[in-house]
């Protein structure tokens, strides 16, 4: 399933592939909202939806559930189940549970704006495209509808399809800061780092201390060759979420270009600790590795990392 995060760049050559914003956010869209009275259903959907927002998905599945037993034909809470099974990595029950809500909604624009996201957050960039379209047919002034189908333009390599969906958005909605990174994220990907900059710090004005941001600041920053400012931005993620994997990365990309190996080696032992599939961490580490003159653990890991993606050239 796809992080959804940013992964920061190799020591010698650095890459910007996407950003936590093409997470599922459910709280925020209004799938799951609460009405003004409070029947032990809507008890139940307020719950699981504040679960969801605080990334508690368990719980949240079983507020779902209890609700599905008052009232089995929720569609709302059919689709709110659906969002928590995959979260939880459960992907093809969440598929069917969103189906299941299209068969009571067919015309429901924002449940086909989550399955988009769910099928976004697997890496199936034709299938979410699929549904936002759905959604904008019905809903042609739904914002969060092209800032998704943004993300997955991203992912297929379309920055300027990317780029006019995050303006479409952006028209809809000025504060739609996941728009924003989307957008800095295309820009970034056509080396126009300074529009890119632009755009996440106007991101992170709307959304301030969010650590995802940050680490896009400082990996731009890096690509600019100002390595003290990127580790100091990551240090700023870093206090806001110490787990952040993308501003542990980032910091020790840049500690290595710095000529501080050790400092950079920890930091990816975190991150390789934290996210041991990750190709880029292993080769940053065998990087840092073999300037230090450990050449042979340096062998090791950049085999690792070809092995974790053969088709990612290594610098």
């Amino acid at each position: 399933m796809r992080s959804g995060s940013l992964n920061m760049p190799h020591l010698e050559f650095a890459k910007c592939l996407s950003f936590c914003c093409f997470a599922i956010v459910v709280a925020a869209s209004g799938l799951l909202c609460a009405c003004a009275s409070k029947s032990p259903l809507q008890e139940h959907m307020t719950a699981g939806a504040d679960y969801l927002d605080k990334g508690w998905n368990d719980k949240a599945l079983s507020e779902y559930d209890a609700a599905l037993k008052i009232d089995a034909k929720s569609s709302e809470a059919t689709a709110g189940r659906a969002v928590a099974l995959g979260r939880l990595g459960k992907e093809d029950q969440a598929i069917a549970e969103f189906d299941r809500a299209l068969q009571a909604k067919p015309l429901d624009p924002q449940i086909r704006l989550e399955k988009g996201r769910l099928y976004l957050a697997m890496g199936e960039d034709k299938k979410a495209i699929a549904c936002f379209e759905e959604a904008l047919k019905l809903n042609p002034d739904m914002a969060h509808a092209y800032s998704s189908r943004a993300a997955a333009y991203y992912h297929q390599g379309q920055y300027e399809k990317c780029i006019e969906d995050c303006n479409r958005a952006l028209r809809l909605n000025a504060n739609q800061w996941r728009a924003l990174v989307n957008r800095g994220n295309a820009y970034f990907a056509k080396g126009d780092y300074k529009t890119a900059m632009e755009d996440y710090s106007e991101a992170l004005r709307l959304e301030p201390g969010n650590a995802g941001i940050m680490a896009n600041v400082a990996n731009t920053y890096y690509m600019n060759k100002q390595f003290q400012q990127s580790v100091d931005v990551c240090n700023q993620a870093l206090a806001r979420d110490g787990s952040n994997v993308q501003a542990l990365l980032g910091r020790g990309a840049a500690l290595a270009q710095m000529g501080r190996l050790k400092e950079a080696i920890a930091d990816c032992d975190q991150v390789i600790k934290k996210s041991p599939g990750l190709e880029q961490a292993y080769a940053n580490r065998g990087n840092a590795l073999y300037f230090s003159g450990q050449a042979s653990s340096a062998t090791a890991d950049l085999t690792s990392a070809i092995k974790l993606d053969p088709h990612d050239p290594l610098p």
